[in-house]
């Protein structure tokens, strides 16, 4: 960029240096007094400075030199002037508007960024969403499972009193008749045999 501006002012300084030469108007010349404003905007103050200290040598030194005819007198201090004059102005133009620029940029730079933080943080919590959606879903088959499990378990228990119920009822009767037949012969131990002979 800075290159591409010196080769930019150096073109504009022979472009007007051309047309004085051609032409033979020294008004011409008062193009040049615009180069430090063009020099400010694009460069800074540094580049506005630069090209004021070449215009100026240029003006000083150039007229009377490779077919460039004199100047006039007062044309050089007006051209000189002029320069101080629109650098100044344009100083004065384009600090505010450089630091306007500077602060839009910086406020653009900041908001992309947070821009970006805010897109990750979306991206986290979509993903934590997600994680969250499929917990849940595990968490309600867990649910289901520990549904059918407990049916299962009470249906379980269910069969198993049965179970008991009807084994008690089998062996009850069994058992009743043995304690009976035992009880008659305890009671009456003459019917049957001599109880030191019993088994």
């Amino acid at each position: 960029f800075f290159l591409a501006q010196i080769v930019w002012l150096g073109g504009l300084m022979a472009a007007t240096f051309l047309a004085h030469s051609l032409y033979q108007q020294p008004i011409a010349l008062f193009l040049l007094a615009f180069l430090p404003l063009i020099a400010i905007v694009t460069m800074g103050a540094n580049g506005a400075l630069v090209t004021f200290l070449g215009v100026w040598g240029l003006i000083s030194w150039l007229p009377g030199h490779w077919m460039i005819p004199e100047l006039p007198a007062g044309y050089a201090m007006g051209i000189i002037l002029g320069s101080v004059f629109t650098a100044v102005f344009g100083w004065g133009l384009s600090n505010n508007l450089l630091s306007a620029l500077g602060a839009a940029s910086y406020h653009f730079h900041e908001a992309r960024r947070l821009l970006e933080e805010t897109r990750q943080r979306r991206a986290e919590i979509s993903r934590m969403l997600k994680d969250r959606e499929q917990t849940n879903y595990q968490l309600e088959r867990l649910n289901q499972m520990l549904h059918f499990a407990r049916v299962r378990a009470e249906e379980a228990r269910a069969d198993r009193d049965r179970f008991i119920l009807a084994v008690s009822h089998e062996l009850r009767s069994p058992l009743n008749l043995i304690i009976g037949f035992t009880d008659l012969m305890v009671k009456s131990p003459e019917t049957y045999a001599d109880p030191q002979k019993w088994p």
